[in-house]
């Protein structure tokens, strides 16, 4: 079923500004896909703004915020690999 995690860590630790964007990182898990939502404020509602995105090496994961204004809220959400 779906798998939420929160994470207690002030944000300077897991935002931080990137070339061309803001750095979004997080601990992930062998064989997670992640996605990457966000909002502007939390009466808006979430929406996603990447998929699929896979851990790299120490399973860390990265994505790259690169809309212009990016600050918001972000959520991490764990998703179903496809299975085909």
């Amino acid at each position: 079923g779906p798998f939420e995690r929160s994470a207690w860590m002030p944000l300077l630790e897991n935002v931080a500004a990137a070339e061309g964007g803001m750095e979004i990182r997080w601990l992930g898990r062998d064989g997670g896909v992640y996605e990457v939502q966000k909002c502007a404020d939390l009466t808006g509602g979430f929406q996603t703004i990447a998929t699929g995105i896979p851990p790299a090496r120490n399973n860390v994961v990265r994505y790259i915020d690169r809309e212009d204004g990016a600050a918001g809220f972000y959520r991490i959400r764990v998703v179903e690999p496809d299975s085909k």
